[in-house]
């Protein structure tokens, strides 16, 4: 009886430091240099009412939802990587360092919030920055908009998308 119980006792304390192992290796996970977790971004129960059309929009960053990650994206002037819909069908902003001035459409059904922005695309790529030929590919993939308390969620593949905060 001792004999069992001396077993259980170690396979218990075995148990025990192995979860405290894996619970360490989670907390610890280290991201490349510019990225964060999501939840690190900061909810706005205001967000979510913001129309889609009129509201200036910034590029917070390039979020994989797989991972729960978004790297942020890096701003080379204060005007860069924002864009405005507005009602004419026109999409108007800047990419890291260019004026973008392209038409985009809502495809029907309207509250599918289905969208194309197969024609975006930059006045020049003169002095574009990594994130903004990034930006510029992913841009013109884009299929599907969400607007949440994390802002506004341009969806490129089901599980990645660029993410927007309004801006004055």
């Amino acid at each position: 009886m001792k004999l069992i119980v001396f077993g259980l006792n170690w396979v218990f304390i075995l148990g025990v430091f192995f979860i405290l192992l894996l619970l360490q290796g989670c907390q610890g996970e280290e991201l490349p240099e510019g990225e964060v977790f999501l939840s690190q971004i900061s909810n706005n129960q205001d967000y979510s009412s913001l129309p889609l059309i009129s509201t200036k929009w910034k590029l917070i960053g390039f979020v994989d939802a797989t991972r729960n990650t978004i790297k942020l994206a890096e701003d080379s002037q204060e005007r860069s990587f924002t864009l405005t819909f507005k009602e004419d069908g026109v999409l108007e902003g800047f990419t890291s360092s260019n004026i973008v001035w392209r038409e985009y459409v809502l495809l029907p059904p309207l509250e599918a919030n289905k969208i194309d922005l197969s024609l975006f695309a930059p006045s020049t790529y003169a002095g574009e920055t990594p994130d903004g030929y990034l930006y510029i590919e992913l841009m013109k993939k884009v299929y599907l908009y969400q607007i949440s308390t994390k802002g506004l969620a341009l969806f490129h593949d089901p599980r990645k998308y660029l993410l927007f905060k309004p801006v004055d």
